[in-house]
């Protein structure tokens, strides 16, 4: 384990809903034991994020806050109890918020390890927008396994992990 602890990084921050995010540096704060810290290289610029930073969405952090959910990068410190990952292991680590910053810290059971043939680039691409999707066709659509419509969810499935 590297303790990178210490120190500060900088941030895409919402001081003030309506208005424009400001980079800031923030302070880096110590891992808790089955944390991962990664090294942010790409994070999606979605609705929930933008309309988080107006007020809009049906979750309101509580001000300042750091948008962006779909971040993707290099794991660069780990936990005391982390198992199954290790520093430069590249992952998708799907958040609430945090993901707009030079790096963030989340536990392992939200984050996915890569496989090599996807890209940081790509993995950020779909989080939101599969969610948004697989909503859509379960939740509104009532699609379930025997419905001809069921196919547009196998494909997405294996479109995502494949």
């Amino acid at each position: 384990m590297i303790d990178t602890s210490g120190g500060s990084y900088q941030a895409v921050v919402c001081e003030e809903l309506k208005k424009p995010l400001v980079m800031k540096d923030l302070s880096r704060q110590p891992l808790q034991n089955s944390e991962v810290r990664i090294k942010v290289e790409y994070c999606g610029i979605n609705y929930a994020d933008i309309l988080k930073s107006m007020g809009l969405y049906q979750e309101r952090p509580e001000l300042p806050f750091v948008p962006g959910c779909e971040p993707a990068g290099t794991i660069i410190e780990v936990g005391r109890d982390v198992t199954g990952y290790q520093i430069g292991d590249r992952v998708i680590a799907p958040m609430h918020l945090g993901g707009y910053a030079d790096e963030c810290v989340n536990y392992t059971k939200s984050v996915w390890k890569l496989p090599d043939n996807v890209s940081l680039q790509d993995a950020t691409a779909g989080l939101v927008s599969y969610g948004t999707a697989h909503m859509a066709l379960i939740a509104k659509a009532s699609t379930q396994i025997g419905y001809r419509s069921y196919s547009v969810f196998l494909l997405l499935y294996y479109y995502y992990k494949y």
